[in-house]
């Protein structure tokens, strides 16, 4: 099994001291961090390869956890968030205003942003079920175009969730995205992402 430098986890209902247990018992070792499922937000982690990856600090609060990391031999650290956004509409603006808070917060302006932001940016994010436009839809363009985040494409499928029903109920979305600001495509590398092949939950895992 290939040991990767990052695994982000979402909906994991799991304190820190129960995944630091889960860890223990894991034949890859990994550390990691967590914040604690409240109401439907579900629980995020963050678990890195302590052989590549050296982390100075991390801060957890609902639905954003964040970590400054630095892969080691390089001299450049970049901050690694995961997110799970409010599944009611109205909280998105509160949701994506932590996002400009944390921005505001750190000097650190190489950043890479993961999980599920129970948000599309189009109707073409979306296939099935009740379809209009909504706010919330230009909100999240905004944050992309005010933090300088690009949205990294996927290789091999378009939607990354689906509500398992059939027929005209099914419902597929684009919930799931990765998101790097602009500087590390010219500093460093081009990267994408791809869906792997489904293990059951109701969210494709994916692969950067």
């Amino acid at each position: 099994m290939e040991k990767r430098q990052f695994m982000l986890l979402q909906e994991t209902n799991v304190v820190e001291e129960k995944l630091e247990e889960i860890l223990s018992k894991m034949k890859l070792r990994y550390e990691g961090m967590a914040t604690y499922a409240k109401g439907s937000a579900g629980g995020i982690a963050i678990l890195w390869n302590p052989t590549e990856v050296t982390v100075d600090y991390w801060i957890g609060m609902q639905r954003i956890l964040t970590g400054r990391f630095c892969l080691i031999g390089s001299k450049d650290s970049f901050l690694l968030l995961i997110v799970y956004g409010p599944h009611i509409l109205i909280e998105n603006e509160n949701f994506l205003q932590k996002m400009k808070t944390l921005n505001q917060m750190h000097d650190e302006k190489l950043w890479l942003i993961a999980g599920d932001f129970h948000l599309i940016t189009s109707l073409e994010e979306k296939k099935g079920g009740f379809r209009r436009e909504e706010p919330e839809m230009e909100k999240l363009k905004d944050i992309q175009e005010e933090l300088h985040l690009v949205d990294i494409p996927k290789i091999n499928a378009r939607y990354t969730w689906k509500n398992r029903r059939r027929g005209n109920r099914k419902i597929t979305s684009r919930l799931d995205r990765f998101l790097e600001t602009e500087n590390i495509i010219s500093k460093y590398v081009y990267y994408e992402a791809s869906i792997l092949p489904f293990l059951g939950s109701d969210h494709w895992l994916i692969r950067l």
